[in-house]
C-alpha cells in the first residue's frame, strides 16, 4: 500500500516469513511521524531531533500489532540517501532478527548468509516502493 500524505510518502509491507510489520515513511517531519503513528497505528510517539533516518519498532500492547516504522526525512534520490536508506533498512534487519533469536556471526569467518539476504530482501522491498514515486518526489 503506498500513499502520498500531505507532502510525504507512506508505504506498508508484511513480511510472511518473519511476521514483521514494516511502514516506510519519506519525507515525513516530526510532527508527520508523531500524527502518522496517532492515526494510523493508534500509538501516541513522540518524535525528537532531526534524524536523517530512523527505525522505530514499536508493539501495540492492547492487541499483537507490532512493526518497525523506517522513516527517512529527507528524499533527493541522491547517493546520500540511498546510503541512509540502507543504513535504516539494515537496523530494521537487526532489530528483527534479533528478536527471532538469530544472531549475527561473531567471527571474521562467519558467513552470515541469513542476514545478508533479509537486509537484500528489505532493500530490494523498500526500493521497489520507492521507484513507484514520480520523479518529482
Amino acid at each position: 500500500m503506498k500513499k502520498m500524505r500531505e507532502g510525504y510518502y507512506a508505504s506498508w509491507w508484511f513480511d510472511a516469513v518473519y511476521r514483521q510489520n514494516y511502514y516506510l515513511l519519506i519525507r515525513a517531519k516530526a510532527e508527520d511521524v508523531e500524527k502518522y503513528f496517532k492515526q494510523n497505528l493508534r500509538i501516541e510517539y513522540k518524535a525528537t531531533g532531526t534524524p536523517s533516518g530512523r527505525i522505530i519498532p514499536f508493539v501495540k500492547n492492547d492487541s499483537d500489532r507490532a512493526g518497525i516504522v523506517i522513516w527517512i526525512e529527507k528524499w533527493n534520490r541522491t547517493p546520500f540517501d540511498y546510503a541512509t536508506l540502507a543504513h535504516e533498512m539494515l537496523h530494521a534487519a537487526d532489530y528483527t532478527l534479533k528478536e527471532r533469536h538469530v544472531e549475527w556471526g561473531n567471527s571474521t569467518n562467519d558467513i552470515n548468509e541469513a542476514q545478508a539476504y533479509y537486509f537484500g530482501y528489505l532493500m530490494r522491498k523498500a526500493l521497489n516502493e520507492i521507484a513507484t514515486l514520480s520523479d518529482t518526489y
